[in-house]
């Protein structure tokens, strides 16, 4: 999933499943829930729909909880491509980095509200690390080509304007590149 929800319920499961006693603690009502239907089943059980601010607080809990230490690293690629706003993960990042108890490393585009809020924490760039490979690459592909060659030898300013256009565009996305580069030679 490329929800919020999908990834706050993946992240809580993949961690509570390593730490099944601090359930009760982080989910209290879920928890009390799935013990009641155990000690007393019934005919049919929904499965609980927890909303985002359910889970954002569990995840909260999760971090900050003193009954277990806990040593937590979270890598989340893309945390622009989730479907909602991006602030609310903004926010919820933001607040839970400040413990001692976890690392994260994201990774988004640059939008506004991510950019924002974490404007004081460690950084990179990867189009600043990847332009010089995306203009080689570029370069060595187009002037690789004997029609592309002959087209800077006629338009000796437009060939290399064409070059950095395509690695300015690029935005440090090599897969774009490609596509681009491959689709001009055709």
């Amino acid at each position: 999933q490329r929800s919020q929800i999908g990834l706050l319920r993946t992240l809580l499961h993949d961690l509570l499943r390593q730490h099944r006693d601090l359930i009760p603690i982080v989910m209290p009502l879920v928890w009390a829930r799935a013990y009641s239907h155990a000690v007393q089943p019934t005919k049919r059980s929904r499965p609980q729909q927890l909303s985002l601010g359910v889970l954002m607080e569990a995840l909260k809990d999760l971090i900050e909880q003193s009954v277990k230490q806990l040593k937590i690293c979270l890598f989340i690629d893309g945390l622009d491509e989730y479907e909602g706003d991006s602030t609310d993960m903004a926010d919820l990042f933001t607040d839970i980095v400040d413990s001692d108890n976890i690392k994260v490393c994201l990774s988004s585009r640059p939008l506004v509200p991510l950019e924002y809020a974490f404007k004081s924490s460690r950084n990179i760039r990867l189009q600043d690390l990847t332009q010089n490979d995306i203009k080689l690459y570029v370069t060595d592909k187009l002037y690789g080509n004997r029609r592309f060659r002959q087209l800077a030898t006629e338009e000796p300013e437009q060939a290399p304007a064409l070059v950095n256009e395509i690695v300015t565009k690029a935005d440090g996305v090599f897969l774009w590149v490609v596509l681009v580069v491959r689709s001009l030679l055709i």
